[in-house]
């Protein structure tokens, strides 16, 4: 990561991947004349921070931030082949009325639905299954998601819990495991 002192975006950038805990190398361009040339000349980019993934220039703080949300950080920086399989779960307002109408008791855990998305190396999405407690679509691999693969097996509502998605916080919700309060 290509930073200089004093730059907020730096500092974000670097929280984000100590948090995440993954192992980063910074090289400070404080007092190197011309360091935009040398930015655009090694990065393509000339704003810092410029992070750098395996090689690949990815860009900068929000960059990095985006591919986090996305689920795909992790994946990228372990080298995983793409598409990865990212599980998520979406709150259906529809399935909670009809819920709490027909079982009260068991509205919280059928209000949500349980997705795996296909993403690419952006984050973007190639494809996007519902899936059920016992089935996976077949070309997702079933060590990526620990989705139950008998009914028995469930446990308090447990869905599809990500193993390789970076999806620890975010704004929307990419949580796999229902609230144990």
């Amino acid at each position: 990561m290509y930073t200089i002192g004093g730059c907020v975006h730096c500092a974000r950038a670097r929280g984000l991947l100590q948090r995440l805990e993954i192992a980063f190398e910074e090289r400070r361009l404080d007092g190197v004349t011309e360091f935009r040339g040398l930015l655009a000349e090694r990065t393509g980019g000339w704003t810092v921070p410029q992070v750098v993934i395996r090689g690949e220039p990815i860009g900068g703080a929000s960059d990095l931030a985006r591919l986090k949300r996305r689920g795909v950080l992790l994946a990228r920086v372990e080298g995983d082949t793409f598409p990865v399989a990212v599980c998520r779960r979406r709150l259906a307002f529809g399935r909670l009325l009809v819920a709490l109408v027909t079982a009260p008791r068991s509205a919280r855990r059928a209000a949500w639905r349980q997705i795996v998305e296909l993403r690419d190396r952006d984050g973007r999405v190639v494809e996007r299954h519902a899936v059920s407690g016992t089935d996976l679509p077949p070309d997702v691999a079933a060590d990526r998601c620990d989705v139950p693969r008998n009914p028995s097996d469930r446990v308090r509502g447990l869905t599809a819990i990500p193993r390789t998605s970076d999806a620890r916080d975010g704004p929307d919700d990419e949580c796999a495991q229902p609230d144990r309060h």
